[in-house]
């Protein structure tokens, strides 16, 4: 459902001025497998071409001065990945959550869109074994696109939707639950709570958006793009 960004106004972290994430300057998502290789979708199962194409087109990318940074969207449901030139984006973040791995070395990143509602009985959503099963989908995803860094070398950010800002007594116990078992798998707390969040790669800056720059980061996220995420494997 649409998210109203006009009341939210918290930022995890200011962006340096060389990571300004800001709706202005930012290309919009381009699909997996266009020759100028601008996204950085990953596939579930990484086939061989696509792993090669997209692993190459990284690579270019982190031995090259930053231009101007590119806009890669995380659909519902969906990972998406990229370098050094890329800002990742998600949105609509209600019950979802937005969880981030980063190799700071090669500057490479992957951004899920999790829901923890995917399961019908949605403690097993979030319990830790399932998000110690999800790690390992995204540092795979990382070492399809060319990381090489061991696990310890990992770098995870975490932001929650808006649901989880609500004040009840049920969903503050919920809460507790959840970021337990987000500590024990990825050995971080959330940052926030928000509906849209950028992550630059280039810098390892996760920003909750506010206000306009919410409202416009919204308008450029694709919530199409990316690869679906399958919670049964």
């Amino acid at each position: 459902m649409p998210v109203d960004h006009s009341s939210q106004t918290a930022r995890v972290s200011q962006a340096s001025a060389g990571g300004n994430n800001s709706a202005a300057g930012l290309k919009p998502p381009s699909p997996f497998g266009r020759s100028e290789g601008d996204a950085g979708l990953l596939s579930s199962d990484f086939t061989k071409k696509q792993s090669v194409s997209f692993s190459s087109t990284i690579q270019k990318r982190a031995s090259s001065p930053v231009v101007q940074r590119k806009l890669v969207s995380a659909g519902f449901n969906k990972m998406a990945g990229g370098g050094r030139e890329d800002t990742l984006v998600t949105s609509s973040l209600g019950n979802c959550i937005a969880i981030v791995a980063w190799d700071p070395v090669k500057q490479l990143a992957v951004l899920a869109h999790y829901d923890t509602q995917h399961s019908s009985m949605q403690d097993l959503a979030f319990e830790v074994g399932a998000f110690e099963r999800f790690k390992e989908k995204l540092l795979n995803g990382l070492r399809q696109i060319g990381s090489t860094a061991g696990e310890d070398m990992i770098e995870f950010r975490i932001g929650l939707g808006l649901v989880w800002a609500a004040q009840s007594q049920a969903r503050q116990l919920a809460r507790s639950r959840l970021c337990a078992s987000l500590l024990s798998a990825f050995g971080v707390l959330p940052a926030g709570n928000g509906a849209t969040m950028t992550f630059a790669v280039e810098n390892g800056t996760l920003t909750i958006a506010g206000g306009a720059a919410a409202e416009e980061l919204d308008k450029a996220w694709d919530q199409h793009s990316g690869v679906a995420i399958d919670y049964n494997e």
